[in-house]
């Protein structure tokens, strides 16, 4: 009697676990749609007068940055053939 109990208890635990399983998987399996998005307005021309102005800006910096790494590589080409005594 004792043991048909205990087989009843681990079989009740066993079906407890196999569909908190199955609920998890089916959970993971929905797939969430992502809101559609909406087109951009166009933009005013204040934004358009600033968007150039930050393209501006970002070119001279990326001019900036190449001549400084040019300006260092040649400083490195001459201590590399003139040492430092």
């Amino acid at each position: 009697m004792a043991e048909t109990k205990l087989k009843l208890v681990k079989n009740q635990k066993k079906q407890t676990l196999s569909n908190s399983n199955t609920a998890d998987n089916q959970a993971s399996r929905t797939t969430h749609h992502a809101p559609r998005t909406t087109p951009l307005p166009p933009l005013t021309p204040a934004e358009r007068a600033e968007a150039a102005r930050f393209r501006a800006l970002t070119a001279a910096k990326a001019a900036r940055q190449a001549m400084i790494s040019r300006i260092m590589s040649e400083l490195q080409e001459l201590d590399e053939i003139h040492p430092a005594a």
